[in-house]
Parts: C-alpha cells; structure tokens; sequence
C-alpha cells in the first residue's frame, strides 16, 4: 500500500499531538508497525527533520524537542482554530491507517457548502465584494445582491458566511448550502476597525447573533434544570461558554447562561426534550411551553 507525504505529515502531528512528548525512537518504532507502512521500513532521520519543517511551513505546527523528554506540539494547543485543525488532522490519519476497515468506521456527511469557500474565502482576504445568488428555503428563486464578506462559520455541519448585504443595508446570515454561485467583483470594501467575528458571535450560540431588525441580539441570563443523566451530557459538552452549574437541595442540577436568545438556542433546548425545564427569564419559559403544547397537541390529533 503506497503512501504520500501528507498521509506522513498527518500521521507525524497525530502521533506527536496526542503522544508527545514522545522521542523519535519510538516515533520510529510506531512507524515500523503502521499500516501506512506495509513494508516496515524504519523512519531515517533526515525524513523526520525534513517532515517537522515542511509540517511548519504548511500548517503553522511547530514540533520542537524538549530536552531528555522527547517531541511535543509547541504552542497553543487549546487555541480554537488550531485545535480543531490537529483534531481533524488527527482523525483523517486514523482514516488512512484504518482504510481497510472502511466498512466498519461509519461518519456523518461531509459540511454542507464547501464548494464556494475557496472562492469566499479569497474574497475575504482581499476585502472584495462579491455577487451573491442565494435561494431562501422559503423562496422558489435565488435571489442575487452584493455582499460584503466578513467572516464564515462552521455550526452543526454547515458553513456559514456573515456579510453586510448592500441591498438590505444590514448584516446578514448566509448558508453556503443554500448559495446558488458566487462570483467575486473588482469592488473592494473596508472592513470596520471596530469588528470581531469572536465578538460578534461571542453571547450567541449557533449562527444568528442578529435579530429581524437586524441589531445585534444582547445576551440575557437564562436559567434551565436538568434531569437524569443531561447534566453529565451538559459537563462534557457545555451548550455555551458562560455556562455555570450549581446542585439543588433535591439532587436537581441548575445551569446558567449569559446568552443570546436566538432561534438557534431555543431549537437546542427543545432537542432535550423532558430531560430539561427552562426557570428564567419567565418570558422564555413561556415561550417554551407554549412551543411544547403545540407539539403536545400535534400528537394529540
């Protein structure tokens, strides 16, 4: 089975990231019994030199050497972005290790919309303008206006872009999936100074920091209870950074948020169904129950 120098590259930060510090002998040991290397050949020296800098150069993944302990990833792991590009680094080499076992490594579709991102994200890093046709679920036709690109987002496999839509004179929300083409214009436009896409989605959970009338959503303290087993759920998969939990007297557990109530964030606590009851504000409470008794009476029918 032949292998390239990215599949190398993949299996080198996976093994440092999640091993390290590990030293090059047993880098050299791991790598005589991968299957990425049917013929067991021993791993020279030269190789790995020349693999820590190209890994550098094309990723921004320094693997440096800590002395009498091995190799390690230098940096900030717990950086959002760079995590999430080792994990997936990570994952892809144990796909290729795995290959034969194909039939028995089940994964979820691949993101929706990933066709235009190049082409998005190019236009973002020369600040252009772009023409964009988008259908709306709710409409029969594409619509075609241009859009200042600000930043895309990844949530619940599908990239979103966040643009200033000139027409609508209003930020906006577009789902790549829902992009019927994109074609990049001569225009340029400026970025404002005072703009965060952290910022932007910072008291926000899912894609939507923007109301109808397109201000920006301010975040409210939102109290929920949780049930049997979604507190453990909710510990190792917190629904939002603010999050903070405190045990009630009769075993019950509370979490808090200071969040945005969105549409996003509503639809999430409906998918816990019983296993969760919203306390505060009042006003989203009632808003969920009435939400609830028009599901109830769907299936009371």
């Amino acid at each position: 089975m032949a292998y390239n120098q990215f599949d190398r590259y993949m299996w080198l930060v996976e093994k440092v990231s999640t091993m390290g510090p590990i030293s090059y002998e047993d880098l050299d040991r791991l790598w005589r019994r991968s299957a990425l290397n049917p013929g067991g050949q021993p791993y020279p020296r030269r190789t790995f030199f020349n693999q820590i800098g190209a890994i550098a150069d094309r990723f921004g993944v320094d693997i440096v050497n800590k002395r009498g302990q091995g190799y390690y990833i230098e940096g900030d792991i717990a950086d959002g972005r760079r995590q999430w590009m080792m994990s997936c680094m990570a994952v892809n080499n144990t796909l290729l290790e795995y290959r034969e076992m194909s039939d028995r490594i089940l994964l979820e579709p691949a993101p929706q919309g990933q066709s235009f991102l190049p082409t998005i994200m190019a236009a973002i890093q020369a600040s252009k303008v772009i023409t964009l046709s988008y259908r709306k679920f709710s409409s029969e036709e594409a619509d075609t206006y241009p859009v200042d690109p600000y930043c895309v987002k990844l949530f619940k496999n599908r990239w979103y872009l966040l643009g200033y839509n000139h027409n609508r004179r209003a930020m906006r929300v577009y789902a790549l999936d829902r992009v019927q083409a994109v074609q990049v214009s001569d225009e340029s436009f400026t970025l404002p100074k005072d703009f965060s896409a952290e910022d932007t989605f910072h008291n926000c959970y899912g894609v939507y920091p923007y109301g109808s009338d397109g201000k920006q959503v301010r975040a409210t303290k939102v109290v929920i209870r949780a049930f049997g087993q979604t507190p453990n759920f909710l510990r190792t998969r917190p629904l939002h950074h603010s999050q903070q939990e405190r045990k009630l007297e009769d075993g019950t557990v509370e979490f808090t948020y200071l969040i945005a109530d969105t549409y996003d964030f509503r639809q999430e606590l409906l998918s816990y169904g019983s296993s969760i009851e919203v306390v505060a504000p009042e006003s989203l409470r009632k808003e969920m129950a009435a939400e609830v008794k028009a599901m109830a009476e769907l299936y009371n029918k």
